[in-house]
């Protein structure tokens, strides 16, 4: 018992330090590359050729990409290690919260959202609102052309007690082979020309979901849409929230 918690420590010690080196060390060379090539392109693009501006874009577009893989690497190692403070929280509030958050988004693409109601969840307000960010800006990223998205979410109580909360879409799906491979991080099935993201966002919803004592897993077939079920443990009020029912 001693052993394993000095591993966690020192682990936990090792994570710190790469989140310091992340945000410190490795920012801020990459933000003046980002800062400069802006200027370059606002002042001397006219002194450039084609292939000029075309290589000074790619750098650009390289330095955007790198910035948003740090972060969101920064995002899963203080998911890791930073202490959870869990209160009884509303998952319909933190939701209809996310899908303001999203609302452009969604009248974008002409989706739909539908939110049964939910239950109170023992739960760090801040990391379910990253959870459901994370899901429900993936369910309206992967969709089929051409075909506006929508997005189910509801809950059940199974037979041990656990609540799950299931979030159903239409969208482009996965072979089911895939379906533990996509909780890893950097695991990206497309490329970034068709859909553009850094392949970390599903490795921190299954981090969040243990460090609730919970699981986050998938159903999918390709082509016909995905659901993601979250199982939350059993200590958990039996209630759900009977008035709360909307579309976004």
């Amino acid at each position: 018992m001693v052993s394993n918690k000095a591993e966690l420590e020192k682990s936990n010690q090792a994570l710190m330090d790469f989140t310091y080196i992340a945000s410190h060390d490795l920012q801020e060379p990459l933000r003046k590359m980002i800062t400069f090539g802006g200027y370059l392109n606002s002042n001397y693009s006219q002194s450039l050729d084609e292939k000029g501006i075309d290589y000074l874009k790619r750098i650009q577009k390289s330095g955007l990409r790198m910035q948003a893989f740090i972060e969101d690497l920064l995002k899963l190692s203080r998911t890791s290690i930073k202490p959870i403070n869990t209160n009884l929280n509303s998952l319909n509030a933190v939701i209809y919260n996310v899908l303001s958050e999203l609302e452009l988004s969604i009248k974008e693409k002409q989706g739909k959202v539908i939110c049964d109601p939910l239950p109170k969840i023992q739960s760090d307000r801040l990391q379910m609102q990253q959870l459901f960010q994370n899901l429900l800006s993936n369910a309206l990223k992967f969709q089929v052309k051409g075909k506006p998205p929508i997005i189910n979410i509801s809950s059940k109580k199974v037979e041990s007690g656990s609540w799950q909360i299931l979030i159903q879409d239409n969208g482009i799906g996965i072979d089911p082979v895939h379906a533990e491979r996509i909780f890893q991080p950097f695991e990206r099935l497309h490329g970034r020309s068709t859909y553009e993201g850094t392949g970390i966002g599903l490795a921190i919803c299954q981090k969040i979901m243990a460090r609730h004592h919970g699981t986050i897993t998938l159903k999918s077939e390709l082509g016909k849409g995905s659901c993601f079920i979250l199982t939350f443990p059993e200590s958990q009020p039996e209630e759900n929230e009977t008035d709360v029912l909307y579309e976004f």
